[in-house]
């Protein structure tokens, strides 16, 4: 079975990111995000919000990835990428959300710093560079028993690729080549999945919540990302129009 880790990241994203038509778990679920509908005001019949669904795609996303995981033999290795990727996606999104307001750096390293450490390991998986000369890695998860760092010349984990991966060029010099290249004696260790998994859903709840606390942001998000009279007439009439105006088949 896969990391018992694993299970427990479900279980979390199902309970934080999650609502459901009951009062138990159990029932129809939708992602939170889906009420950023509600912010926007597009779930009057006319406008709509695209940030809503787009984020709501995302989350689906992350527990698509968990269930599956969860259902197969699989390899911790590659458990741990699936599951950061989908991730790292939801955090892309993120980031485009916070360029679009100019979200103050200090902010984002208050609040949303896992959301760093998620692309920092993004980056290992996307752009290995000289992880590519290493013979055979063992891979931890904090906390596993059976790891003992003294057994290995170089460790991966969190410190270590948000010191290496935090751009492609870098990675590919200095003393990462010394310490990776041709090596055996390698260990990757990703950060306590659980941890990373509850700080996750803090900031997705943190990122949901600036445009409904901020009329700013509000007002900033709307106008890039609502389309008016989406359910109106005017894609009726616009298709119609087009129809009239098109060529017949005598040309």
């Amino acid at each position: 079975m896969s990391h018992p880790a694993f299970e427990r990241a479900l279980e979390i994203v199902r309970r934080d990111l999650y609502e459901y038509d009951g009062q138990e778990i159990g029932g129809t679920k939708m992602p939170f995000a889906c009420r950023m509908h509600d912010v926007f005001g597009s779930l009057d019949g006319v406008c709509h919000n695209c940030l809503g669904c787009n984020f709501a795609d995302a989350t689906n996303g992350i527990d698509h990835s968990l269930v599956k995981i969860n259902a197969v033999e699989g390899s911790l290795e590659l458990d741990c990428a699936d599951y950061i990727l989908w991730l790292y996606l939801f955090v892309e999104r993120a980031n485009i959300v916070f360029d679009a307001v100019s979200l103050p750096e200090s902010y984002r390293a208050r609040h949303f710093d896992c959301f760093v450490t998620i692309k920092r390991w993004a980056n290992f998986f996307k752009h290995p560079n000289y992880f590519l000369m290493v013979h055979h890695a063992d891979w931890f998860i904090e906390g596993d028993e059976g790891y003992d760092a003294s057994a290995y010349g170089c460790v991966i984990d969190t410190s270590f690729v948000r010191e290496n991966y935090c751009a492609e060029p870098k990675s590919r010099k200095g003393t990462i080549k010394a310490k990776l290249q041709n090596k055996n004696d390698v260990a990757v260790l990703f950060p306590n999945l659980i941890t990373l998994t509850e700080d996750f859903c803090v900031a997705a709840h943190g990122l949901f919540a600036l445009a409904e606390k901020n009329e700013v942001y509000k007002d900033m998000l709307s106008e890039i990302s609502t389309f008016d009279n989406y359910f109106g007439s005017s894609t009726t009439e616009d298709q119609t129009h087009s129809e009239q105006d098109a060529p017949s088949n005598g040309g």
